[in-house]
């Protein structure tokens, strides 16, 4: 997956992109034409650096390779800055795509179709993870009925009750044919909520408790390391994309 906001120059990104397709994108820049309608020779000067993308092939560019509207609006950034005119417009769209990269780093902005719970309704979900844990067993085929969450989390039916009616209530869960199932809804929850570190608490404790079982299917790791900042950028595009999927 080739993360756009790693780069500074459209012309790189595509040439990056191209690179990763199927037999290095051979043939693709024909399509590309025929399908923006524009002569292959255009889209050629355009990747040499002869001739500078116009907005309106830029905008079905990110169409085609599949740009989510928060990298599209990065991509025709990149556009704009290089068919700047002046030096002072330069700067001022260089300013524009430092802060979309900046932007770009909140996993809340990549996820467009999350929508943040209210205070109240985030201070129960956030209170255990058997909130979240519930609901992710409801994506499990066998195991999204009352009675198979309670036997599989051993918590009482009436607690895994209580806790589906929450998620009911929220969109979080629906009641499917063959039992509860993943909602509509989605949660993220962001950097600044107060709720944050409990979050990220209750599921470190479910870790530390899940490694003193020593079951040998289960895979823990711990590897302290060094990192130049350029690979600390590689690898946090690489997970948010991956939290994108």
């Amino acid at each position: 997956m080739i993360d756009i906001f790693r780069f500074s120059d459209y012309r790189e990104f595509l040439h990056s992109w191209l690179k990763a397709q199927p037999k290095g994108g051979w043939g693709l820049l024909g399509k590309w034409a025929r399908t923006l309608r524009i002569h292959p020779t255009y889209l050629s000067q355009i990747l040499s650096g002869v001739k500078e993308l116009n907005l309106e092939v830029a905008e079905g560019l990110s169409r085609i390779v599949g740009l989510s509207d928060l990298e599209t609006n990065y991509f025709l950034l990149l556009v704009q800055h290089e068919r700047a005119g002046t030096q002072s417009l330069k700067t001022y769209w260089k300013k524009k795509i430092r802060d979309a990269q900046e932007k770009s780093k909140r996993i809340s902005e990549r996820l467009s179709d999350t929508k943040a719970l209210d205070d109240k309704a985030s201070a129960e979900f956030y209170s255990s993870a058997l909130y979240s844990g519930v609901r992710n067993l409801c994506a499990i085929p066998g195991r999204n009925s009352v009675d198979e969450l309670a036997d599989r989390l051993k918590v009482p039916r009436t607690v895994i009750q209580r806790v589906l009616e929450f998620l009911l209530e929220y969109g979080l869960v629906v009641r499917g044919a063959a039992g509860y199932e993943i909602g509509p809804r989605r949660s993220h929850i962001p950097a600044t909520s107060p709720f944050v570190q409990k979050h990220h608490q209750n599921w470190r404790l479910e870790a530390f408790q899940k490694m003193r079982q020593k079951n040998s299917e289960d895979l823990f790791f711990t590897f302290p390391m060094s990192l130049s900042q350029k690979d600390s950028e590689k690898i946090r595009g690489m997970l948010l994309h991956t939290i994108e999927e």
